[in-house]
């Protein structure tokens, strides 16, 4: 997942494979099965990568919106 952002709250949790996220100003995140990430509303996703060249991973994600919410997602060019 390249760089992107999300007006609304988002979170994740990894049902297979392994990831590397970098959320924010958090130190880059290794997330295995069962392991959720948030994402905050405005909080810039620099990567979300699934760490296995050869491996699947999956991901669940519930992007938590009220009825006024039209913007979910915003990708970011560099």
């Amino acid at each position: 997942m390249p760089e992107h952002m999300h007006p609304v709250p988002v979170v994740c949790v990894v049902s297979k494979g392994n990831f590397v996220a970098s959320i924010g100003a958090a130190p880059e995140r290794k997330l295995s099965v069962g392991d959720t990430s948030i994402e905050r509303a405005g909080e810039v996703v620099h990567y979300f990568r699934n760490a296995s060249a050869s491996r699947p991973g999956q991901l669940f994600c519930t992007i938590l919106v009220g009825r006024d919410d039209k913007e979910l997602s915003v990708m970011l060019n560099k």
